[in-house]
């Protein structure tokens, strides 16, 4: 039997209020969560002082006796670049953890920490500090994290944290490990500018509006494609091209020399646990410390506890090479573009499917008033 136009029509539109239904259900959930979110970071920004001032004063004898303790504290005061709960007063004149002293780069060992080098600042307002900040964070975060629900968002994301992980090493990477990211962000705006254009289509039902939203995610689909090639493309060359770049600048290498490349070899040696180029003897003639074997103080692993003095050398130092260290986080983070490319290509077709589906549908409602 020949189903009635006007049936037709109601058919198509309450399937249309059905869906509609439950994505708002979907956000009404969604909200309540991130109210209750909302309220416990604010309540928590209130009162992060007064929360970890106690336990703190508490751990502090132990510092000496358990090596958790000091290890809490050491990463503490040094992350914070802080000193005891309330000042460096809280530690014996004579038994200033190495952790209160700042170590500038370049630094090469022996290193002595005492009361005229060691941090002014208390760890309880700085952690405090901290706290508060990142609860007011996460409470913003609650607040308005429901209008981020767009598809592009993601690989926006993704380009701008591997651009941002990149910006810190820029002395040792070339410009090919910054347009890989760049032309993420530039994709994840146009499909973040492009999703306000197809809500407009579904709202209006209209159907050429929905078709120019399906041919636009066609391109945007294409683009994110591009990009999983290049993202793996570069994956392969990564070791070769790291390893040129820090051979190059381990003569910059020093406190009197070039500061920004001291900079950031200090800092990729700490992170990535690594030394010199293939490992620690590559920094014996740049440092001339042939006979000392002295290399920087970033090449060794922190002895949580230690008092005073702080010796690294060839014997203790990382036996890593940062070629492979580095050169490894920047593979994955070349490979994490082509991983999420992969993951966004595939909803990029389902919503293509969806702009071709909603087109249809607006159009079969216009056909049958």
């Amino acid at each position: 039997m020949k189903v009635p136009k006007v049936l037709k029509s109601v058919r198509y539109t309450l399937a249309g209020v059905n869906t509609i239904y439950w994505y708002v259900v979907l956000l009404l959930t969604t909200l309540v969560f991130e109210i209750a979110m909302t309220v416990v970071a604010f309540g928590l920004k209130n009162d992060a002082v007064s929360e970890i001032r106690a336990p703190m004063i508490q751990s502090v004898q132990f510092y000496e006796t358990r090596r958790d303790i000091a290890k809490l504290w050491d990463d503490l005061q040094m992350e914070f670049e802080c000193c005891g709960v309330a000042g460096r007063n809280d530690w014996a004149r004579d038994r200033i953890p190495v952790s209160c002293c700042h170590i500038d780069y370049g630094t090469v060992s022996p290193f002595v920490c005492t009361t005229a080098n060691s941090y002014l600042v208390g760890c309880a307002s700085a952690l405090g500090e901290w706290l508060s900040y990142y609860a007011y964070v996460i409470g913003v975060v609650a607040a308005v994290v429901t209008g981020v629900q767009i598809t592009g968002i993601v690989i926006l994301s993704v380009g701008s944290s591997v651009q941002s992980a990149y910006n810190g090493y820029h002395e040792f990477l070339s410009e090919r490990f910054f347009s890989l990211p760049a032309f993420c962000i530039a994709t994840g705006v146009i499909i973040f500018i492009i999703s306000f254009f197809g809500f407009y289509g579904a709202y209006m039902e209209n159907y050429y509006m929905n078709m120019a939203f399906a041919g636009s995610m066609i391109l945007m689909f294409i683009f994110q494609l591009s990009a999983c090639i290049a993202g793996y493309a570069l994956k392969g060359n990564t070791v070769a091209l790291v390893q040129q770049s820090l051979m190059g600048t381990m003569d910059l290498y020093g406190a009197n020399k070039n500061l920004g490349v001291t900079k950031l070899w200090d800092e990729m040696q700490e992170d990535f646990s690594c030394c010199g180029v293939a490992n620690a003897s590559d920094w014996l003639l740049p440092l001339g410390t042939t006979e000392t074997l002295g290399v920087p103080v970033s090449c060794c692993d922190h002895v949580y506890g230690t008092i005073q003095t702080f010796v690294c050398n060839v014997t203790v130092a990382y036996n890593v090479g940062c070629t492979d260290a580095f050169g490894s986080w920047v593979q994955s983070h070349a490979a994490a573009i082509g991983i999420t490319g992969i993951f966004m290509v595939l909803l990029q077709a389902l919503a293509v499917a969806g702009a071709v589906w909603l087109a249809k549908i607006s159009r079969q409602e216009h056909a049958f008033p």
